[in-house]
């Protein structure tokens, strides 16, 4: 009330000050009250009577300074920077020095202690705004003094990669792309400058707009100058820069050219890593993501040097050295080199090898990772198909070798890689296939099922030719014989075996038309295999996979501990069992995925992998016109749901992915009702779940995930009735804790 009325009296004898004393007052509210006092003092700076003067605008600056840190809703942005632009619109000599000295004051800030992102947002939109709305007039030293102080701003913005981060960027790229001179003041700025990180990530920027823009003239006047920068403060110096550091340089690779690769880029990275590999290491993957040249002359120089971060003992160097080879593979063309790298790699894993030894599990399997970046590259021809048949002959010696499973099995899932290479399926593929499912045939069900997970991967289109009849024979067989098994093993294979069939179904008129007999149908969804046993088979594959990749037993452990805390529970309830088997799995599935963001290596998870083709299968029977079959299959649904909320990410988007996928196709009211009747089952039995079991439960959002996938409309679907189908599911209290309105989310999705 106090300012209120002081407020009153003071307006018409000075508005900018009564204004400001206004905000000063609405600093601890929220809301309107603080927007009505931004916009009053953007109407009295607008409408002052004369300049503004310097102490003035110093408060100006400082008391909007002081709403930075509650500037995530853009509505207080919008009106934070109309302030800044009308000052400097009504003084425009005194305004900018003004700025400069807040802007300094804050870059000060940051080098005693770290801000919020959005707080380096706003700050790096005034200094966007400082020059869009103030003639350009510095001298050259100015110019110097004005890019150190705006890089540090920028470098503070995308320290931390986000959304805030790439908005704070963006600032400043449309800034450089609206005004090209700009660009070159910048450029000849940053050039004349001492180096360091906040400039080349400046210089990045700049390069980007010109690219934008598509300015030739100062991508050529300034590309190797910043590349050169980079190579000094980043590449060979110490400490390792943040990954938002490191996003932050890829336009200066990408206006690279062969001349700056072969001159200074990769033989400054060789140097690094020779001298301080720890450094360089963590740049390297981003450098070669970006670089646009084709480095097929350097991928046998770039291997040897990264052989002793991949064959090493240190999982910490060897992830950043494995993703850089995985970007390496990308950018080869030249078959034939890409032959030599890989048949090295394999007389390695052969122990033919005097250079390389491989005794660890990690090791090998780093090096069947090198194959398969090495089988990405940009070939085309004959020498093409030829990589892809030499490649599949040498991965099938390493899987008949003598070794242990999970390196034969390992070899046996990158045989895919290699066979997209061809426009049809090699032969001594097709053979190969054919053998392991020859009546008699002793191979372990281990690598039968990878193998089988294997024929899933390549038969995705017509490439089999003759040899489908003769394949989808063998598999019908095989489906019909694990159906009469109670193993789990057993219960993994007929779910690959039926995915593969479906998949042939398109190259073989016989195939297809067993498709449509009773059979196969009643040995896949009758007997129930699909769905206690299923999962009790992805647990302990996926347990074994942790267990071969050193993984810690702690997430399998709560992942049993939960699965009898839901057996327990409501033992008689399908949903429950259904819940408890998924949870064990879960407890594996989400140690290997631990590993696997920690970027370690671990060996192929075939539990993961049946998920998966579960899921491919699901969406294949739904969309293929066989969705009756799987009417009143609480057990298969059950499976479904758990997938839909799987504690693995890659296998919970993918079943999301494939389920609003066929509902979207064949989506009926009826199969919307047995969905989300299934849906709210599921819920039920998670609610059950209690003690540190109960802390393993989905979220929240991905429960909402979930159910806004089963509420994908079909084609020609009443979308009021999924709405009023979904109602009660979005209101289940696990779906409503941390979630703002459930229902209304469903609503926006079917709008």
């Amino acid at each position: 009330q106090s300012c209120r009325g002081w407020r009153a009296t003071t307006m018409d004898e000075d508005p900018v000050n009564a204004a400001l004393q206004a905000l000063a007052c609405s600093r601890d509210c929220k809301g309107s009250q603080q927007e009505n006092a931004l916009s009053q003092l953007a109407a009295a700076v607008k409408n002052a009577k004369a300049g503004l003067s310097a102490a003035v605008l110093d408060s100006i600056f400082g008391e909007i300074g002081q709403l930075t840190a509650q500037a995530h809703e853009r509505k207080l942005r919008v009106h934070i920077n109309a302030i800044v632009t009308q000052a400097l619109v009504r003084s425009p000599v005194d305004a900018p020095k003004a700025l400069t000295k807040a802007l300094a004051a804050f870059v000060k800030r940051l080098q005693k202690a770290a801000v919020p992102d959005i707080i380096n947002l706003v700050y790096v939109q005034w200094s966007c705004l400082l020059l869009a709305n103030t003639p350009s007039q510095f001298t050259p030293d100015q110019w110097k003094s004005w890019v150190g102080l705006q890089s540090k701003l920028i470098l503070a913005a995308v320290t931390e990669s986000g959304k805030l981060a790439r908005q704070a960027r963006k600032a400043v790229v449309s800034l450089l792309s609206q005004h090209a001179a700009l660009r070159t003041y910048y450029g000849d700025a940053i050039k004349a400058s001492e180096a360091d990180v906040a400039l080349t990530v400046l210089g990045d920027v700049v390069l980007e707009a010109a690219v934008h823009v598509k300015d030739q003239a100062v991508l050529d006047k300034y590309k190797d100058a910043f590349v050169d920068m980079f190579t000094k403060t980043i590449l060979v110096s110490k400490p390792v820069q943040p990954q938002g550091v490191l996003e932050s340089t890829r336009f200066i690779f990408k206006a690279a050219d062969a001349k700056a690769w072969d001159d200074v880029l990769w033989p400054a990275a060789k140097r690094s890593l020779k001298r301080s590999p720890e450094v360089s290491l963590f740049a390297l993957p981003a450098m070669f993501a970006d670089v646009t040249v084709d480095l097929s002359k350097s991928s046998t120089e770039v291997l040897e040097e990264l052989q002793p971060f991949l064959f090493g003992s240190d999982d910490v160097v060897r992830a950043p050295a494995l993703r850089t080879v995985a970007e390496l593979g990308r950018k080869c063309s030249d078959a034939a080199l890409a032959q030599a790298a890989i048949t090295k790699l394999v007389d390695a894993l052969l122990g033919k090898s005097a250079s390389i030894k491989l005794t660890l599990l990690s090791q090998r399997t780093a090096a069947f990772d090198a194959i398969e970046a090495l089988l990405q590259g940009r070939f085309s021809g004959p020498s093409r198909a030829a990589l892809s048949e030499n490649a599949v002959t040498q991965l099938l010696a390493l899987a008949a070798k003598d070794a242990p499973e999970p390196v034969q099995a390992r070899a046996i899932s990158a045989l895919s890689s290699a066979a997209a290479l061809s426009s049809t399926v090699p032969e001594p593929l097709l053979a190969a296939y054919q053998a392991v499912l020859a009546p008699g045939n002793k191979t372990k069900p281990a690598l039968r099922l990878a193998y089988l997970l294997s024929m899933a991967d390549v038969f995705r289109d017509d490439r089999v030719g003759a040899a489908a009849g003769n394949i989808s024979k063998a598999l019908f067989a095989l489906v019909e014989s694990a159906s009469k098994q109670t193993t789990p093993a057993q219960a993994c294979e007929l779910c690959a075996a039926a995915l593969v069939l479906l998949r042939l179904s398109a190259a073989s008129t016989e195939c297809a038309t067993q498709l449509q007999g009773p059979k196969f149908w009643d040995a896949l969804c009758q007997t129930g295999i699909i769905g206690d046993r299923f999962y009790t088979a992805a647990l302990a594959l996926s347990s074994a996979a942790a267990t071969a990749a050193g993984t810690a037993t702690g997430a399998v452990a709560a992942g049993a501990a939960a699965a009898a805390s839901s057996s327990s529970s409501s033992s008689t309830s399908s949903g429950a069992a259904s819940s408890a088997s998924h949870a064990v799995a879960g407890g594996a599935a989400a140690a290997g995925s631990a590993k696997s963001s920690a970027g370690l290596i671990a060996v192929p998870d075939s539990g993961a992998g049946v998920l998966a083709a579960f899921a491919d299968l699901t969406d294949l029977i739904m969309a293929g016109g066989f969705a009756a079959k799987l009417a009143d299959n609480t057990a298969w649904l059950g499976v479904l749901m758990s997938l839909l909320v799987h504690p693995n990410y890659t296998l919970r988007i993918l079943a999301s992915n494939k389920t609003a996928s066929f509902l979207g196709a064949v989506g009926t009211p009826a199969l919307h009702t047995q969905l989300l009747a299934s849906f709210l089952a599921k819920l039920n039995a998670l609610t059950l779940v209690e003690g540190p079991a109960a802390e393993e439960r989905p979220s929240s959002g991905v429960l909402l995930h979930a159910l806004l996938a089963l509420c994908t409309p079909g084609v020609d679907e009443d979308r009021v009735t999924v709405a009023q189908t979904a109602f009660v599911s979005s209101c289940h209290p696990l779906v409503v804790h941390a979630q703002a309105l459930p229902f209304l989310q469903v609503l926006d999705h079917l709008q």
